[in-house]
């Protein structure tokens, strides 16, 4: 998808060409004022992923003046955007950093270690952890919900109190697992379809969240002073 501030600007684009197309697009009408974070979705059948990525990246990269930001989420793409991979692509200088969601903090040990870029967690229960190791915050679902408990603990560990960033991080626990009971953004949708921040409407195949997870979501937001 192609995001602007946050919003999303494109759907998911399975081709180079059509990103390319994109990125294009959006530089002749906001020329100079887009940050734009690429996370374009793998097909699992490249013959050979992690060349075809580093091609498909780097071709974007040279077309776009603006910062990419690399997404790495392999359980819904079938293919891991590989550490040597992000190194080589790290030398680009209008890539800007990488949305790291495979699941490992080893990974992004690795990451920071070896690749010279700005790390974001993209799991919300991983946020803590990889802040002390070095990252720099999270691309977040729960802070569609709960905004200033994530800025609190981001902002914690961004001042070096891990101790505290961590009581944030378990405190937010029960909320990162209910909005995640089934595949993202089911959950979210709905809980903020409880709190009155937008409708419930998904886009097919999706559908709407259902019991027992709904009655579960009502609970751990009520428990949260969210919902009354």
């Amino acid at each position: 998808m192609l995001y602007h501030k946050y919003k999303p600007l494109a759907s998911r684009v399975y081709c180079t060409g059509l990103a390319l197309l994109l990125v294009l697009m959006l530089l002749e009408a906001q020329a100079g004022k887009w940050h734009i974070a690429i996370p374009i979705f793998a097909l699992a059948v490249l013959a050979k992923p992690q060349a075809g990525l580093l091609a498909h990246y780097t071709a974007i990269a040279d077309a776009s003046p603006l910062p990419l930001v690399l997404y790495n989420v392999p359980s819904r793409t079938g293919v891991d955007l590989l550490p040597e991979t992000v190194r080589a692509l790290a030398r680009h200088p209008h890539i800007a950093g990488i949305k790291e969601a495979c699941g490992s903090i080893s990974r992004a040990a690795q990451l920071l270690a070896r690749c010279g870029l700005p790390v974001w967690s993209g799991n919300d229960d991983q946020t803590a952890a990889i802040m002390a190791l070095g990252g720099s915050g999270v691309i977040s679902v729960v802070s569609n919900v709960a905004p200033e408990a994530v800025v609190a603990m981001t902002d914690a560990c961004l001042a070096g109190d891990f101790r505290e960033g961590a009581r944030r991080q378990l405190e937010l626990l029960p909320l990162c697992e209910a909005l995640f009971c089934v595949v993202n953004p089911i959950p979210v949708k709905a809980a903020m379809e409880e709190l009155g921040l937008c409708g419930g409407t998904l886009r097919l195949p999706l559908s709407p969240l259902e019991e027992p997870h709904r009655s579960r979501l009502r609970a751990v937001l009520r428990g949260y002073g969210l919902l009354s």
